[in-house]
């Protein structure tokens, strides 16, 4: 907001809204809205001044947690209820608030209240008392196990969010009372608990029947078997809540009592409105999905949808036939165990094919892990008879449609797969745990001009592939030049990958390359060969690869491969066993603007000369154990804006302002954090 908009907006709001910092002491009896920033300390205490503004409507404790890591004074909540009982809006997340008190419902005007990503256990019984409250917020608050009893007594709730609370065991009774929700993103059903618990003191599946003003997000999470699956998810009444765009049903992981079609029969009575966007299933223990999933006309049952995701069916042999979703953008199946093949046939390749136009039009992303006993896309192209396995190829890219649109594809733990679509247009391609020599043919070998067309040459779309995660050296360096030349990501995830020597020829070609990952490269020992032909990079990461020796490059050409690096933006290590130092070669990277150091036990110390790092605007120390200062020279990194220092024991102390002893070296940072606990 430029200045002068800024100033008109303090003028317009007069006395009635204020935004305080810490310092700030003088308040009005005239202030209505309060906000305050996030640099709070737990010594922080409500100032006598703006104790006299009883006619407080709005306040705002919001932002980060305190910055030293402790909580919210108990005592200053009690006197915040006791001042300000006309608060309308009340904003108290990520404070470290552990309890809230009972006189909480003495708040009776209040409409909105937040106290999400806070340790609480325990929600007072006077809440229910809270009439006028229609936003309620709670998520993320891990350590709460359960709501109030009487929370059906809220009638004018119309935001329930305890979305992220792990420890919540089940929903309060009658919650079908609350019809004027609008958003509730975490239904949860418990049927694990003694019967002392659940019945009748818990909701139950068909609570959610009065609740069709529901709209947004909604995820139905199952705590063991249903009694009665099949009426209690027709009760539901999913069909009816045509505001509801994204749905996720979690159904129970125990399999050891498990009764045959429990999931089938209340995902049969789920079926969801036509209007949802997203659906995903998680946990589900048949063999066969319900009929409306199972249709050929899937796309006239849920028509609108655009994001599906399947994950951990176990014993599921079929999928829905999803190629004829219209506006169907991102797919991704997780861990279906038992299927084969994606689709039963493409209604015989022997007849006309299906177009291209047709299949997936408007697939962009998908993604393929852990589908063991996956062979092709299509059960029928096994019936492809060519002794030459070369022309079978060629018939099969000529009948077969393809992922014309289909920009990031991710294909891990296939090692069956043999047949599979042409993606002429994919961008991301990661294949992981597979046979990728044969996948990387099918996928850049052929294409096919509209629906029947001759095979055309790599150059024509190759381009396309902009970045690529490999598990294995070897089948980067049997890729082509031409899908080489425009790759601008790498990532290279090879536990075997023990050195960089044989990718130096590859490393020439890669002359687009701006961002380079090393993942679980755990025998890799030096990266100093090849990596000055990569005068385009701009970020590297290197992460988990415990035998890396980065001090190997010191001696290298006068500080190649670093000298070399003149676009290198960004560069991070993580839990890199052996970085001791900063190699000197670093010295010549005067254009890095971002440093991260995580997870690395043994760096005692960072150089003196790191004030050669004159662009730098972003750092980050984590987990550093054994670092036990800041250089003198660090006070003149000029540039840096940011400075974050956390788990760093040695550093804690020795940088908290003002007395500590690198407090001098850092003081002219704009932005400092320095903590010990990751979520302080």
């Amino acid at each position: 907001m430029h200045d002068l908009m800024h100033d008109l907006a303090l003028e317009v709001a007069g006395t009635e809204c204020k935004m305080a910092k810490f310092q700030d002491r003088k308040f009005s009896d005239r202030n209505r809205h309060l906000s305050f920033d996030y640099r709070l300390t737990d010594s922080w205490v409500i100032p006598a001044s703006l104790l006299k503004a009883k006619q407080l409507r709005t306040f705002l404790l919001t932002g980060k947690q305190f910055q030293d890591g402790s909580d919210f004074n108990k005592s200053t909540i009690q006197q915040l209820i006791s001042n300000f009982r006309c608060l309308r809006t009340l904003d108290m997340r990520m404070l470290g608030v552990t309890t809230i008190p009972e006189s909480i419902g003495k708040l009776i005007h209040l409409r909105y209240l937040n106290v999400s990503i806070n340790p609480i256990e325990e929600l007072p019984g006077s809440i229910t008392k809270l009439q006028n409250l229609k936003t309620f917020i709670l998520s993320h608050c891990q350590s709460l196990r359960a709501l109030p009893s009487h929370t059906r007594k809220l009638t004018n709730l119309r935001s329930l969010n305890v979305y992220g609370c792990r420890n919540l065991t089940h929903m309060p009774p009658a919650l079908g009372a609350l019809t004027s929700l609008h958003r509730l993103p975490l239904f949860l059903v418990n049927y694990t608990s003694p019967v002392s618990i659940w019945n009748p003191t818990t909701a139950k599946l068909r609570d959610l029947n009065t609740l069709n003003n529901l709209r947004g997000s909604l995820e139905i999470k199952l705590l063991g078997d249903l009694e009665d699956p099949v009426s209690e998810a027709r009760e539901a009444n999913l069909s009816s809540k045509h505001r509801l765009t994204e749905l996720v049903i979690e159904f129970g992981r125990d399999t050891a009592d498990y009764v045959d079609d429990h999931d089938k029969c209340i995902l049969e009575g789920l079926k969801p409105h036509q209007n949802l966007k997203k659906l995903e299933i998680y946990w589900y223990r048949d063999q066969k999905l319900p009929s409306w999933a199972m249709t050929d006309s899937l796309c006239l049952t849920l028509p609108n949808l655009v994001e599906i995701r399947l994950c951990q069916f176990e014993t599921c042999r079929r999928v829905p036939c999803f190629s004829q979703l219209p506006f169907l953008r991102c797919l991704r199946l997780d861990h279906l165990r038992r299927v084969e093949y994606m689709e039963s046939s493409q209604h015989g390749l022997q007849s006309p094919p299906l177009s291209t136009e047709t299949f997936f039009p408007s697939l962009q992303e998908l993604a393929l892990v852990g589908m063991f006993r996956l062979k092709g896309w299509w059960e029928d192209v096994e019936a492809i008879d060519s002794s030459d396995q070369e022309e079978a190829q060629h018939q099969l890219s000529a009948l077969s449609p393809s992922f014309s649109s289909l920009a990031i594809l991710r294909i891990e733990d296939c090692m069956d797969l043999r047949n599979f679509p042409l993606c002429p247009n994919v961008e991301k391609l990661a294949l992981n745990n597979v046979n990728k020599l044969a996948m990387l043919k099918k996928l850049t070998s052929f294409t096919v001009s509209g629906t029947v067309g001759p095979s055309v040459s790599i150059p024509q779309y190759s381009s396309k592939l902009k970045t690529l995660s490999v598990d294995k050296v070897e089948d980067l360096i049997s890729l082509p030049e031409e899908c080489l030349g425009n790759i601008t990501s790498l990532e290279i995830k090879d536990s075997m990958f023990s050195n960089t020597s044989k990718l130096e020829e590859v490393f020439k070609r890669l002359f687009s390359l701006r961002s380079l990952k090393f993942t679980d490269c755990l025998r890799l020992e030096s990266v100093s060969k090849g990596l000055e032909h990569l005068t385009s990079l701009s970020s590297l990461f290197i992460q988990n690869c415990s035998q890396l020796d980065l001090s190997q490059s010191n001696g290298v050409e006068d500080g190649m491969p670093w000298k070399a690096l003149n676009s290198l933006f960004s560069l991070e290590f993580e839990k890199v066993d052996n970085l001791v130092h900063l190699p000197s070669g670093f010295r010549h990277l005067t254009n890095l603007r971002s440093l991260r150091i995580s997870r690395n036990f043994r760096m005692v110390e960072l150089p003196e000369w790191i004030s050669c790092f004159s662009s730098l605007q972003y750092m980050e120390l984590y987990d550093c154990f054994s670092l036990a200062c800041l250089p003198r020279e660090f006070g003149k990194l000029a540039t840096l804006n940011e400075l974050k220092i956390v788990q760093c024991p040695n550093l804690t102390d020795r940088c908290q302002g003002p007395t500590g002893r690198d407090w001098p070296k850092i003081q002219h940072i704009p932005l400092v954090t320095v903590r010990y606990n990751v979520f302080s």
